[in-house]
């Protein structure tokens, strides 16, 4: 099978599984126990669950955030199974996975919004969230590594946030600096993210009554998410 059938029937695999975007990078800089490759791939927030977010974490939206989590590790363990029934080498990056190798300063090998940044599907916003132009950052992102020879996108390698100040206004704890990224800008010239993480306990204890790390305010606000949410208004979502 070649790589351009691979890379299609890849993609299909998980369309039909729930994904909104799929690219694939090339990770070969990263040194991932010998992984080449990497299989990004989003699914979409509801819309309704992002509306809700404006002013913080909801019931529904905490249900909702366990449920994706749920659904993309599913995702990627079948993901991996099926390119090892082609006979290559996986490895599913699930939630238990990447939470098994975090550091002390809440940090992995290869964040998913990494690969979907080489694999060309958004950038890193302000927030230090992924942007996509079709969602904003109304998504959520797994990875699948891979030997297999799948056609890489063109990374992204810049913000396209321009002068937009939206997720930094709304960010209780104001842990957001506002500089732009771009490849090589570290997360703390970004977010003072023991803030951000502190700050969003601080929401989610004060409206769901727990010290769980769930804000989403930053999500909401950013005109790309709102972009989307008009979009999926329009056709009634």
């Amino acid at each position: 099978m070649t790589a351009k059938e691979i890379s299609r029937q890849m993609r299909q695999f998980l369309e039909e599984r729930g994904a909104v975007l799929v690219g694939f990078a090339d990770i070969t800089p990263f040194d991932l126990d010998g992984y080449p490759r990497a299989v990004s791939f989003a699914i979409q927030v509801p819309p309704d669950i992002v509306r809700s977010m404006s002013d913080g974490p909801t019931p529904a939206y905490e249900a909702e955030y366990e449920r994706m989590n749920a659904q993309l590790d599913r995702m990627a363990e079948e993901g991996e199974g099926w390119l090892r029934s082609l006979g290559y080498r996986a490895e599913a990056r699930t939630v238990g996975k990447l939470l098994g190798e975090e550091t002390p300063d809440f940090r992995t090998r290869l964040p998913h919004k990494t690969a979907a940044t080489r694999a060309g599907l958004g950038w890193i916003g302000k927030c230090a969230l992924l942007v996509t132009e079709p969602y904003g950052s109304g998504i959520r992102l797994s990875t699948i590594l891979a030997d297999a020879p799948l056609e890489v996108g063109v990374p992204v390698e810049a913000s396209r946030c321009g002068s937009c100040t939206a997720c930094q206004s709304v960010c209780p704890p104001r842990a957001i600096i506002g500089n732009h990224w771009a490849v090589g800008v570290d997360r703390s010239e970004l977010v003072r993210i023991v803030d951000c993480r502190e700050g969003a306990r601080d929401i989610a204890e004060e409206r769901l009554g727990k010290r769980t790390t769930l804000c989403g305010r930053c999500i909401a606000a950013c005109p790309y998410t709102r972009r989307a949410l008009a979009r999926a208004g329009r056709q009634g979502g």
